[in-house]
């Protein structure tokens, strides 16, 4: 997913007790239900902002230069060892401060692992808030662009370690689980948007759905490169295999024909609606 491993967006950070963006008011039942159920279960996540009373205080310079060291070795450690091999005294120790400040700002390893989580959502934002925004692009093209460079994100062996690491962990923890589905949302609803962008007379429930396919499409060539930097010779191209592949389904017209009032989709107007950037 992320597309680079930098330091922490800070101001991600700072509004951690904030819930993912809502979806604007779908036209189509079904979808209404589901996107309710979701919005539930990410406001229900545990994001406060670690070692800050309910007066939200601000960080000093000193405490977020000490989070963002500490996310650091964290993220290095969760990658290297998985959870299995993380602690609180390891990564304390690992960012040179003491047991008793790293709680001040994380009281539990959770709340790390959420912090940490929350760090590689921001780094999506960011590099789809500039996609969205490129005045040199057609819609098409910013599509595509995204769809490579979440590819060649995939190809990284430090992504690779994370993510994998993450959904092992979702399988066992109810923490995890939450923090993996909040951002699989946050995603499909930015993938969701740059097809609209293309396809705009595409009715709502089918446009989710075309983003969660994208979304599989991506995520899933993961499985073909453990640890390596680029595909086996005998599939050796499938990147611009699965660009196509994702343009057509982004174009295709809908299989539904109508809107739920029975409307031609052709006459339907509307913006594509993105998440609020959280960069």
């Amino acid at each position: 997913m992320a597309l680079s491993r930098r330091n922490m967006s800070t101001n991600l950070w700072l509004a951690a007790n904030q819930t993912m963006p809502r979806e604007t008011s779908p036209r189509e039942g079904l979808l209404q239900s589901q996107l309710a159920k979701n919005d539930a279960a990410t406001q229900a996540l545990p994001f406060s902002e670690p070692g800050v009373d309910s007066g939200k205080r601000a960080l000093t310079v000193r405490g977020r230069n000490a989070v963002a060291r500490i996310l650091k070795c964290a993220t290095d450690m969760f990658v290297a060892e998985g959870y299995g091999g993380m602690s609180m005294r390891k990564v304390a120790s690992s960012a040179g401060i003491a047991l008793s400040n790293l709680q001040h700002y994380f009281p539990t390893l959770e709340a790390l692992f959420v912090a940490l989580m929350r760090q590689a959502i921001s780094e999506y934002s960011d590099t789809y808030d500039s996609v969205r925004h490129d005045p040199s692009l057609t819609p098409e093209e910013r599509l595509e662009k995204v769809v490579r460079l979440l590819i060649e994100d995939d190809k990284q062996p430090r992504t690779q370690s994370l993510f994998i690491n993450m959904w092992a962990l979702a399988q066992t923890h109810d923490f995890a689980r939450q923090i993996m589905e909040e951002a699989y949302i946050y995603q499909r609803r930015w993938i969701r948007g740059f097809v609209e962008a293309v396809n705009p007379d595409l009715p709502t429930l089918e446009l989710s759905c075309r983003a969660a396919l994208i979304t599989c499409q991506i995520e899933g060539l993961l499985v073909l490169i453990p640890q390596r930097n680029r595909f086996p010779s005998d599939i050796r191209g499938i990147e611009d295999e699965a660009v196509r592949a994702i343009m057509a389904l982004a174009r295709a017209e809908s299989s539904r024909g109508t809107t739920t009032r029975g409307k031609s989709l052709k006459s339907v107007e509307r913006n594509p609606t993105f998440p609020a950037s959280g960069g």
